[in-house]
């Protein structure tokens, strides 16, 4: 299983009513992205036009994990409508795309299978030398059907490899101080080493405060205020885990040897859960790092100067071939599912990059879906892993 998808709704209000489809998809968050916008809709069951966008898992075998009306999960087929990029330019087809691709394709499917066999390992050791096996704590709240899928992702991931997983779902009219006091019930469980608030949160639950409550010691997604400001370098001390997408990011080029010492990096989009972190690791990786956001006139006077182009938007076919410099390494983090006939599924997901543009330009490049994606799951089993570690004073086999 890899990432969530989103169809993006480009419109000024930040906030709108969203239809049900019958036996089709839920309303996810909004979000308003570009100051150019489009309005993007289709007609519903019954002549409903829906509007802002639906979500899903997409799965290593191209399907999807979605959560019907009646409850549950079903692995379906499913598409969404996506005709042109948010630069107005034709979405590219790979069909159509024509000419030669150069560029080292970087597996993160394959490579996250890797570690996740090596931690496999590593947690049946663990239970052989003391008896126990890590453990995470994921907590939910509200009735998001993105969230909830995103949790049974996680789920699954964790019995792959033998941890150990507990799930805590409050109502969306939980306070703030009910799930405070789960967060402490877990910072204080023996058989918990990780916790993970599942984001979004409620509006009013506040944010900040709820990751500040989660244990230094068991902040195995690295959000927790304290570890990002000592990832900035903003307190003297090292993080104790580092978010997991970048950290993704990281160890595909490293495990690709691809070295990030004396190079020109450009990172778009500039969040504090991929964005910001992935600049400050290049930096640490002795990358020169500029951050690009999406609406940064001329980005390409950037991009086409860089040797590493880290793209974590979530804005379809955003970076052209004529965006990279000859030779760069692309990393892509975006998802977007968009319809194609020609899919037996009757869709494709594609990334922040047209990777078919890319691809003749690039050295090396993840593709979306098997990308970045699968890195991440991973990453947040290995932080899980060495959380358990550290406990038992334990170091990797």
């Amino acid at each position: 299983m890899v990432v969530f998808f989103l169809k993006w709704e480009w419109r000024e209000a930040a906030e709108m009513n969203v239809a049900f489809e019958k036996e089709a998809v839920v309303p996810v968050m909004r979000r308003t992205l570009m100051r150019e916008r489009e309005e993007v809709s289709r007609q519903g069951v019954g002549g409903v036009r829906t509007r802002g966008f639906c979500s899903a898992v997409v799965l290593d075998d191209d399907s999807l994990l979605r959560p019907p009306i009646n409850g549950g999960t079903s692995k379906v087929p499913f598409w969404l409508p996506y005709l042109t990029s948010p630069t107005r330019r034709p979405l590219v087809s790979p069909t159509n795309a024509g000419g030669h691709s150069t560029a080292l394709k970087i597996d993160g499917k394959a490579t996250s299978q890797e570690i996740k066999r090596d931690l496999s390992k590593q947690v049946a050791w663990m239970k052989e030398k003391v008896g126990s096996v890590p453990g995470l704590a994921m907590i939910r709240v509200g009735d998001r059907k993105d969230s909830e899928l995103y949790v049974h992702v996680k789920q699954v991931a964790c019995e792959e490899v033998g941890i150990k997983s507990f799930v805590t779902h409050l109502p969306g009219s939980a306070s703030e101080d009910d799930l405070l006091a789960v967060i402490q019930r877990f910072n204080n469980d023996s058989r918990v080493h990780g916790i993970l608030v599942q984001l979004p949160l409620p509006n009013h639950i506040h944010q900040n405060t709820v990751l500040s409550g989660v244990d230094l010691e068991k902040d195995v997604d690295g959000i927790n205020p304290i570890n990002v400001g000592r990832l900035a370098g903003v307190e003297s001390s090292d993080p104790t885990f580092v978010p997991c997408t970048p950290l993704g990011c990281i160890e595909l080029l490293s495990r690709y040897g691809i070295s990030m010492e004396k190079k020109e990096a450009v990172v778009i989009g500039c969040s504090n859960v991929v964005g910001f972190p992935t600049a400050v690791l290049l930096q640490k990786n002795k990358a020169s790092v500029t951050i690009v956001e999406v609406d940064t006139p001329n980005p390409t006077e950037a991009t086409r100067r860089a040797d590493i182009v880290v793209s974590a938007t979530g804005v379809p076919q955003l970076v052209r071939g004529n965006w990279l410099k000859p030779g760069a390494v692309v990393i892509d983090v975006g998802t977007t599912a968009i319809e194609d006939p020609e899919m037996e599924s009757g869709f494709r997901v594609i990334g922040d990059v047209c990777f078919e543009e890319a691809e003749r330009v690039a050295s090396a490049i993840t593709p979306v879906p098997g990308g970045v994606g699968p890195m991440t799951t991973a990453m947040l089993l290995s932080n899980t892993l060495k959380a358990a570690q550290r406990r038992y004073g334990l170091t990797s086999r």
